[in-house]
């Protein structure tokens, strides 16, 4: 892995790493300022924005090894983080136990969650956006091995 993949992967993942934390923090505001109202963004945001970190930690490792042929693995692993700390990826394991179509229905679903607290806080904040870009740029790609596991192109 040349140096220049080393530095893009390691930012890569401290953004996942930052990404995760600011959904935990927004969650947690957002909770404390609605009286625990919120709570239900909170128990959906913890484990979410766990799941980014525990990608960019991975990310932040692969960047430290620089070993090329663990990107595949990497990559893997970041969707599976994402499929089961979602409501969506979840529910389609439980129902089928495809990891691939997991990890898609969780990007969708990551989707319209920033704009659904976007939407509750009045504002989308930055983090957010560049997340559903991410997510967006996940879907739409050819290479993009959950689409060509589970037959969706």
């Amino acid at each position: 892995m040349s140096p220049l993949d080393r530095i893009k992967l390691a930012a890569l993942g401290t953004w996942h790493a930052v990404l995760g934390a600011s959904k935990i923090a927004a969650a947690s505001a957002a909770t404390i300022a609605t009286d625990g109202l919120a709570a239900p963004i909170l128990v959906y945001g913890v484990p979410n924005g766990v799941g980014n970190m525990t990608m960019g930690a991975t990310e932040i490792s692969g960047a430290i090894i620089g070993d090329e042929s663990l990107m595949d693995p990497i990559e893997e692993f970041s969707g599976s983080v994402t499929a089961v700390t979602t409501v969506t990826g979840l529910g389609t394991l439980a129902r089928g136990g495809n990891l691939a179509a997991a990890a898609r229905n969780a990007r969708i679903e990551l989707l319209f969650t920033g704009g659904f607290t976007g939407g509750l806080k009045g504002e989308m904040e930055p983090y957010e956006i560049v997340e559903a870009a991410e997510n967006t740029a996940d879907l739409v790609k050819p290479r993009n091995k959950s689409l060509k596991k589970c037959a969706c192109k």
